[in-house]
């Protein structure tokens, strides 16, 4: 659970190293995400979306994945006591027990289980880009892909 913001002074900030980070594919940035949420997990520390030159520069001047998925925190990284950079950690193990207790989980759940949870939490769209998916999704139209038209594009 994130502390609430009067008590981020207290915390410890997490945040990825760009020089490594930046040198990534975007799929692997996403990935990477998951890890480093992870990480600050199970040290104890509020994760922070990082910047990367994947977002748009115009629509996003911070150049963070905030511009497009809900902040992972209430903190900011300007209210922690200390914020911390770190590398990537692509194979962190995931301490199912550990979670569970950390979740308040009565059950045990598979490691999957909190793969799916860590990634359904972090890329949650943030308003803007849910409103955009509204104002997007109203201008789509779908064909039968049965229809003669379909399969002449097909061809």
């Amino acid at each position: 659970k994130p502390p609430p913001p009067a008590e981020c002074g207290q915390t410890v900030g997490h945040v990825q190293r760009q020089e490594y980070f930046w040198g990534l594919g975007l799929g692997a940035q996403l990935v990477s995400l998951k890890f480093g949420l992870l990480a600050a997990l199970l040290k104890g520390h509020v994760y922070h979306l990082p910047t990367s030159h994947y977002t748009n520069p115009v629509a996003c001047p911070s150049r963070s994945f905030d511009c497009y998925f809900e902040p992972a925190s209430n903190c900011t990284l300007a209210t922690h006591r200390k914020v911390i950079q770190v590398g990537i950690r692509w194979c962190t193990d995931v301490p199912e027990g550990r979670l569970g207790s950390l979740a308040g989980l009565a059950e045990p759940h598979p490691k999957e289980w909190f793969h799916a949870q860590l990634t359904a939490f972090l890329f949650r769209p943030s308003v803007a880009m849910r409103s955009l998916l509204v104002e997007l999704s109203g201008s789509l139209t779908t064909s039968d892909p049965l229809s003669n038209a379909s399969r002449t594009v097909a061809e």
